[in-house]
C-alpha cells in the first residue's frame, strides 16, 4: 500500500492509499496496472539504467526524476496522470 499525497498548492491537496499492481514490461521494466495517460499511454516504471535508480519511463519532465523504490515511481506517475486529468486507477 502506497500512501499518496499531491499537492500543485498547500490548499489543494489529494490524499488516498493506493495499491499498485505491476505486470513485467518487455524490456525489463514493470507496467503500473491501473494508470493511463490521456494519450492512451500506460504507466510503466524501470530501474534499468546505470545508476539502477527507479523512473518512470516515459517521464517528459526534465531534471532526470528518480526514486528510491518502484512504488515511489508508480506513485510519482500516478499523480503525473493525474495531473492530466484521467483519474484512471479508480
Amino acid at each position: 500500500m502506497v500512501s499518496v499525497v499531491m499537492s500543485d498548492r498547500y490548499e489543494d491537496v489529494l490524499e488516498f492509499d493506493w495499491d499498485p499492481d505491476y505486470s513485467p514490461w518487455r524490456h525489463g521494466g514493470w507496467y503500473v496496472g491501473g494508470v493511463h495517460y490521456r494519450s492512451g499511454a500506460i504507466g510503466c516504471v524501470s530501474r534499468n539504467y546505470p545508476d539502477k535508480k527507479w523512473r518512470i519511463v516515459c517521464d517528459s519532465r526534465s531534471g532526470g526524476h528518480t526514486y528510491p523504490t518502484r512504488d515511489a515511481a508508480a506513485a510519482a506517475e500516478l499523480m503525473l496522470a493525474l495531473a492530466e486529468g484521467k483519474p484512471s486507477a479508480f
